[in-house]
């Protein structure tokens, strides 16, 4: 298995590239595809059926991190 390309989402005017996820079924009607969220401690993004939760992502230039830590470094961004 090659995990190449990866998956990437936009973050402001840098992407994120996403190394673990799960899906969480919602209503959509509480988001829209491509809006950031936090869901229980967790960064995660509204999609067409649902949410993606990001357990473990990687900011442009810098090294992996678990989502939590992730938050405590754009406080206030989500």
């Amino acid at each position: 298995f090659q995990p190449w390309p990866g998956t990437f989402i936009p973050w402001h005017d840098k992407v994120v590239k996403v190394l673990r996820a799960f899906s969480v079924d919602a209503d959509i009607d509480q988001g829209f595809p491509g809006q950031w969220i936090v869901f229980r401690g967790q960064p995660a993004v509204w999609t067409g059926k649902g949410m993606l939760v990001l357990k473990v992502l990687q900011p442009a230039g810098k090294k992996p991190m678990q989502g939590a830590e992730f938050l405590r470094g754009v406080r206030n961004q989500i």
